[in-house]
């Protein structure tokens, strides 16, 4: 299981704050799934491609906002507490929205393999790959990047 919490030295306001702001991004992803589930179920791949399209970079709100890395953890831990199954496109999506959310230029890849035909989605953050492993981009022709 994926620790949430943060030490004491990296919060502004002590323990209980951090450990807060943490809970609250893991819920905010536990709502992007059931909503972008909700809509692959009920559209097509061009519709989750132009929702996450439409996602713009917000200004960051606070100077306590997470890292890229601990918005990916929060995700991962959502995706463990979500009754269904999250694949790569709805981590995905719901990794870049959140991040944009937060200020960080988050793009969503997608990319196919030929041999086994498979079709595979990741987030970069200034072109480091975050929710995967970094030779995931040799495995995989970009197909669009969203």
């Amino acid at each position: 299981m994926i620790d949430i919490r943060r030490s004491r030295d990296d919060q502004p306001h002590g323990r209980a704050a951090g450990h807060r702001f943490a809970r609250r991004t893991v819920l905010c992803a536990l709502w992007h799934l059931a909503i972008l589930d909700i809509v692959m179920s009920l559209g097509s791949f061009k519709l989750i491609r132009e929702c996450v399209r439409t996602y713009s970079v917000k200004k960051a709100r606070c100077v306590a906002n997470p890292s890229a890395e601990a918005v990916a953890d929060a995700v991962e831990l959502a995706c463990s507490f979500y009754p269904r199954r999250a694949f790569c496109l709805l981590r995905s999506s719901v990794l870049t929205r959140l991040l944009r959310q937060r200020g960080i230029r988050a793009e969503m890849v997608i990319g196919v393999r030929r041999s086994p035909l498979e079709a595979h989605a990741w987030v970069e953050v200034n072109g480091s790959v975050l929710n995967d492993r970094a030779p995931i981009r040799t495995m995989y022709a970009v197909l669009d990047r969203v």
